[in-house]
C-alpha cells in the first residue's frame, strides 16, 4: 500500500447553496476520507472562477486556491463534476474525473440543447485527459465505455452512500410535529426531487390519481419548482379530482427529510433517467416502501427491494401503488425490513474506501482497474 499520498479534491461542484447528489458525494467525501483513509493528505480547493462561492463550503475552509498549472505537490488530481483542466498534463499527477452523470448521450432530449452540446463537449474533453474515471454504477461504467470506445483507462465503480444515523427507521417524537408543519394531515405517498421533466410529476399526478387509495391519502411532492411548473400540477390535479389531496411544500431543509420518508405510505421515484438516485437509498433506509422505475441505472440501486412501474405509464404505477397500500401488515413489515438491509451496504465509508483504493492504484502507478 502506497504511504502518504496528496491528493487534490476539487470541490467547486459542490459549492452551491442546496442539497443535491453530487454536493452529497463531493462533501461527503471530503468528510470521510479523512478518517478512513490515514495516508490520503487531501487538499481540498476551489477553482478561481467560483472563488466567490466558497461561503457555502465554509465546513471545509480554508479552501485553496486552485490556479492553472499548480498541483501542490499533489501525487493525484481528482476532478468530480466533469471539469479536468488541460493546464494539469505534464505536472507530474494522475488526472482523476468523476463522471456524475452520462444524461446527455443518453437522454438529450431532457435538456436544453444548447446545455446538451456543451455539456457533451466538456465531457468528452474530460474523458481524453483522465488517466482514471470514477462512476457510482456498473450502469454508466458500461455506458462510459460504450460512448468513449477509445479510452483505455481504470473506470472504478463508487457507489454513493447513505448517512444511516440521520436516515433511519427509528421514528423520534418531533417527526408527527415535522411533516404537520407541511401541511400534511393525512397519510401520503411521497416523492422527493427537483420536479423537473425528468423527474416525471406529472405522471405521478396522473398515477396517483388512478389509484383506488388517492381518495384517502395525499401526494406530497417535494422539491425545488417554478411558478409554471405549480401552475400545470395543480391543474392537472384539479382536472383529476385530487386537487386538494396535492401538497407541494417545494424545497425543504436536509433536517426535515428523515421524518417525511419514515411517515410515507409509499415512496415514489418516477424519473426517466438518474446518475444514481440517492432518495431510493434515503427512503429504504427510512423503511418507506418504494416504487420507482428501471430506468438507466435505478433498477441497480433499488435491487429486489423496490417495486416497479414503467415511467411512461400512469396506470402502471396506479397498479403499482395499489398492491402497496393494499398490503397487510406482515406484507408491509416484510418489505419494510428488505429495504433496510439492502440499503444498509450503501455507506459514505465505503465509498470513500473504494476511492481510496482508486487512488492507491494510480499512486502506485497502476493503469488496470477493479474491472
Amino acid at each position: 500500500m502506497a504511504a502518504g499520498i496528496r491528493v487534490v479534491l476539487d470541490m467547486t461542484s459542490a459549492a452551491k447553496p442546496r442539497r443535491g447528489g453530487l454536493r452529497s458525494y463531493i462533501c461527503h467525501l471530503a468528510r470521510v476520507l479523512g478518517t478512513h483513509a490515514p495516508d490520503i493528505e487531501l487538499v481540498r480547493g476551489i477553482r478561481a472562477a467560483h472563488y466567490r462561492d466558497r461561503a457555502f463550503l465554509a465546513e471545509f475552509a480554508p479552501l485553496r486556491l486552485l490556479p492553472p498549472f499548480r498541483t501542490f505537490g499533489a501525487g493525484i488530481y481528482h476532478a468530480p463534476g466533469a471539469k479536468l483542466p488541460w493546464s494539469l498534463a505534464g505536472r507530474g499527477c494522475a488526472r482523476i474525473a468523476t463522471l456524475h452523470d452520462l444524461g446527455v448521450f443518453d437522454a438529450p432530449e431532457l435538456y436544453d440543447p444548447g446545455w446538451v452540446r456543451r455539456r457533451r463537449r466538456r465531457i468528452a474533453q474530460t474523458v481524453r485527459r483522465a488517466q482514471g474515471i470514477i462512476v457510482y454504477t456498473n450502469h454508466t461504467r458500461d455506458r462510459v465505455r460504450r460512448i468513449f470506445p477509445g479510452y483505455r483507462g481504470a473506470i472504478d465503480v463508487t457507489p454513493l452512500g447513505v448517512d444511516h444515523a440521520r436516515f433511519s427507521a427509528q421514528p423520534v417524537p418531533e417527526d408527527e410535529e415535522t411533516v404537520a408543519r407541511l401541511g400534511i394531515d393525512r397519510p401520503y405517498v411521497l416523492a422527493v426531487g427537483a420536479l423537473a421533466e425528468r423527474k416525471q410529476p406529472m405522471a405521478l399526478v396522473r398515477g396517483f390519481a388512478a389509484s383506488a387509495h388517492a381518495h384517502r391519502h395525499a401526494l406530497v411532492l417535494v422539491g425545488k419548482a417554478v411558478d409554471a411548473q405549480v401552475w400545470a400540477l395543480s391543474a392537472a390535479a384539479r382536472d383529476a379530482g385530487i386537487e386538494t389531496n396535492l401538497v407541494l411544500p417545494g424545497y425543504v431543509p436536509d433536517s426535515v427529510l428523515p421524518a417525511l420518508y419514515r411517515r410515507a405510505q409509499a415512496f415514489v421515484f418516477a424519473s426517466k433517467y438518474e446518475s444514481f438516485g440517492l432518495p431510493i437509498l434515503e427512503a429504504l433506509a427510512c423503511g418507506a416502501p418504494v416504487l420507482t422505475t428501471a430506468a438507466s441505472c435505478l433498477g441497480e440501486v433499488a435491487g429486489d427491494a423496490a417495486r416497479y412501474f414503467s415511467h411512461d405509464d400512469p396506470p402502471s404505477l396506479a397498479a403499482e401503488l395499489d398492491k402497496v397500500l393494499a398490503a397487510d401488515r406482515q406484507e408491509a413489515q416484510a418489505r419494510r425490513e428488505r429495504g433496510i438491509a439492502w440499503s444498509a451496504p450503501f455507506t459514505w465509508e465505503r465509498t470513500a474506501e473504494l476511492t481510496a483504493e482508486c487512488y492507491r492504484r494510480h499512486a502506485g502507478g497502476g493503469a488496470a482497474g477493479p474491472e
